[in-house]
């Protein structure tokens, strides 16, 4: 549990709204009529600094972006693994942080393995790519704390295999850009094209669950 923990939960609640459940070191607040995504967020990665090469980075949270109609029930998590990946990928993020003594920030990507592999039997996305939380206000990604310190918060936003390689071999700006052109949102879509392929409307979780 995050040193901080009070100081991120009242940050927490003021941009985000209510925290409606926990789920081991997660903390789960629903979307709102002004907002069309749950906010799943994480309380343990700033329990100590990782070290960043600046001050300003040492502290961080990571946060995923569910659909409004993503299932919210820890016992669909954890029974159904096309649901509760993204909860997992938190928790692996935070360790991965922790285990090899490095530190997580804005415009950093993570494969899943070596080689990459999906999340999930129903997508390809294959690793995590950290941006600031933008369906949140601008406020909410940086927190002053009493003591002094910030502590920054990160959306997780899965990306795939020829998303990472753009990534690695032209640096982060490139694939930034070619996401932005096409339109990715930091919400969770496991079924959204790659940023090579032609866009379409995106399906809804529901819609996604009766085709699969």
């Amino acid at each position: 549990m995050s040193r901080y923990q009070a100081e991120l939960e009242k940050h927490l609640e003021k941009y985000a709204g209510p925290i409606e459940g926990r789920f081991e070191n997660l903390l789960i607040v629903r979307a709102t009529k002004n907002r069309d995504c749950h906010v799943v967020i994480t309380c343990d990665l700033s329990d100590a600094p990782m070290k960043s090469p600046q001050p300003e980075w040492k502290w961080a949270e990571l946060c995923v972006l569910l659909p409004s109609d993503w299932p919210l029930d820890p016992k669909i998590w954890e029974s159904d693994p096309n649901f509760g990946w993204p909860m997992r990928e938190l928790g692996r993020l935070v360790r991965f942080a922790r285990e090899k003594e490095t530190w997580l920030g804005f415009g950093h990507s993570v494969p899943n393995g070596d080689p990459p592999q999906p999340f999930a039997s129903t997508t390809r996305q294959c690793g995590s790519f950290l941006l600031p939380p933008l369906e949140l206000p601008e406020k909410f990604t940086r927190l002053r704390l009493e003591d002094g310190e910030i502590l920054n918060f990160w959306a997780v936003v899965p990306i795939y295999a020829d998303e990472l390689a753009v990534k690695k071999n032209q640096r982060m700006p490139a694939l930034l850009q070619a996401m932005s052109q096409k339109g990715v949102r930091d919400i969770i879509d496991p079924t959204r094209p790659t940023i090579f392929e032609k866009s379409r409307a995106p399906k809804s979780i529901k819609k996604w669950l009766l085709g699969r």
